[in-house]
């Protein structure tokens, strides 16, 4: 009778290890590796100085061993400085994973007008060629006009 014990208790755990190992392996099958990552610059590539970086359209994606992908925002960015002038190269960490994309830093051209405004006020008659005459003016003469008034 100990016999039919044993071997009933054999057979037990050899079933149990059987479902275990069986379970242990669908686990493992569902946890792809990653093997690298995947990355779109952002949409902004070139900053005046002092600017800050604009991850806009940045996209990561993980790169796994059946070939599949996934977005993650679960990484970090290293060697943006716009304190001078130059070509970057921003470096993307994920994990062990590293890529990059590169950006410029530019002087901001201050001959160049950069923002205006429209201003419509009374000329004096002998001036006036039409009753809306308009000017356009830049930002700072804009703003002298406005309190010389």
């Amino acid at each position: 009778m100990a016999i039919g014990k044993i071997t009933k208790f054999k057979y037990f755990v050899t079933a149990f290890l059987m479902v275990f190992f069986a379970v242990f392996l669908v686990a493992c099958k569902n946890e792809l590796k990653a093997v690298g990552i995947e990355v779109t610059p952002p949409t902004k590539t070139t900053y005046y100085v002092g600017e800050e970086l604009d991850t806009a359209g940045l996209i990561v994606k993980i790169k796994f061993e059946d070939e599949s992908t996934e977005v993650t925002s679960d990484y970090e960015l290293s060697g943006f400085d716009s304190s001078k002038v130059g070509s970057l190269t921003i470096n993307v960490s994920y994990l062990e994973f590293t890529e990059s994309f590169n950006v410029e830093i530019i002087e901001e051209d201050r001959d160049e007008v950069t923002s205006t405004k429209l201003v419509t006020y009374d000329v004096p008659k002998p001036f006036e060629t039409s009753p809306n005459f308009k000017v356009q003016v830049e930002e700072e003469e804009f703003e002298e006009l406005i309190s010389e008034k």
